[in-house]
């Protein structure tokens, strides 16, 4: 099994990841009855959205670290 750890898509993915997890976890309080209306400001929900999507890129890291024929690939400047 190999894993490349690319820079660019890995970080898209962070954010991508810490949006959709605070956007469905708001969806599903409020279609729960949970809270009345979505309250996108809450600093901890961000935070923790964070810290899973940075424990994601983390164990991504480590994957392509503990394979022989993975890596870490640079961006490529020619696009």
């Amino acid at each position: 099994m190999t894993y490349n750890f690319k820079l660019g898509p890995e970080a898209l993915w962070l954010v991508v990841n810490t949006v959709l997890g605070t956007v469905l976890v708001e969806l599903l309080a409020n279609l729960a009855g949970l809270t009345a209306l979505p309250s996108w400001d809450n600093v901890s929900l961000w935070l923790s959205a964070l810290a899973v999507s940075a424990i994601r890129t983390a164990l991504g890291a480590l994957l392509a670290a503990a394979t022989s024929s993975g890596g870490f690939n640079k961006p490529d400047p020619q696009g």
